[in-house]
Parts: structure tokens; sequence; C-alpha cells
């Protein structure tokens, strides 16, 4: 192994750096790349969300009262039920399987309508 380094060796060692940095970014940009299909897909997700949007700006808005009604009805009908399942339970009553499952489904019903 020679003593002193010259400069042609500092010269090949950088080309070689520079040319395996290069080699590296072009590979990297390559792979971010939508190979032929995938853009078509891409396109038709993106215009698929554009006519949700446009169909949900288009549909008629509801009546602020009347939703408002709408949900105090809800609320008044699950305190009820609330209220219902509470008295079972403190006053030690056999529980009414088929009683539970209706307000179950009631709540249900109520909560995602």
């Amino acid at each position: 192994m020679p003593e002193k380094i010259t400069s042609w060796s500092f010269r090949l060692l950088f080309v070689l750096t520079v040319c395996a940095g290069l080699v590296c970014a072009a590979t990297t940009v390559a792979n971010a790349q939508f190979a032929p299909g995938e853009i078509r897909q891409v396109e038709r997700d993106n215009s698929v969300r554009e006519r949700e949007i446009d169909r949900e700006k288009r549909r008629p808005k509801r009546d602020p009262n009347e939703v408002m009604a709408e949900v105090n009805d809800d609320l008044r009908q699950l305190n009820e039920l609330n209220a219902i399942a509470m008295h079972i339970a403190a006053t030690n009553q056999t529980l009414k399987y088929n009683l539970i499952v209706s307000h179950a489904m009631e709540i249900k019903k109520r909560s995602t309508s």
C-alpha cells in the first residue's frame, strides 16, 4: 500500500461517489412514478370523489328546526328507555330479555338515523 495517496486516486474516488449518488437518485425517482394503469385508476378515483362531492353539494339542505325537533324526539325516547331500564335494575325485578332486546334495537335505530 503506498504511503502517499496521489491526487488521481482522489479524483477517481470522487467520480465513483458521484456516480453512485446519481444512480441512487435515479432509481428513487423511477420508483416514485406511476405505471400507466395506476394513473388511470388514480384518475378514476379522483373523478368518483368529485362526483360524490358535487352530489353532496346539490342535495337539498334540511330545515334546522326540523332536525332539532327530530333530535329532541329521539332524546326524549332514549331517556324513557333508560328510565325503564334503570327502574328494572333498581327494583331487582327479573330481567325480561325480550324487553331489553327491543330497547337495544330502538336505541340502535335512533342512533343511526
